[in-house]
């Protein structure tokens, strides 16, 4: 589950996910239209990341989806497939550092 991810990476999950509707960093999300992209280090391997999709709706999962481009950054809220806010997770176990050299 997200907060098995995250206590296992060292930190809370500002995440919470339900049946059409997710809480992002305390604000509710809750339209069909709506949707969550990010990214957090695997607990399972410290050079790898697990990417994480999550729509209100099969409609907003497939809008997201299509509209995903590579290079977005570690967490984007997205309406239909337009990106309405994105960013850098700053939580404690889920900035990814890069793999180790």
């Amino acid at each position: 589950t997200l907060a098995a991810l995250g206590s296992q990476a060292g930190g809370r999950a500002p995440v919470e996910l339900g049946d059409g509707w997710f809480r992002y960093r305390g604000t509710l999300h809750g339209r069909s239209d709506e949707g969550l992209f990010f990214a957090l280090p695997s607990p399972f391997a410290k050079d790898r990341l697990v990417y994480v999709f999550a729509g209100n709706s099969a409609f907003a999962l497939h809008e997201m989806t299509k509209a995903y481009t590579p290079g977005l950054p570690s967490f984007a809220l997205f309406q239909g497939e337009e990106v309405k806010e994105q960013g850098y997770l700053d939580e404690p176990g889920f900035v990814f550092a890069g793999p180790e050299g």
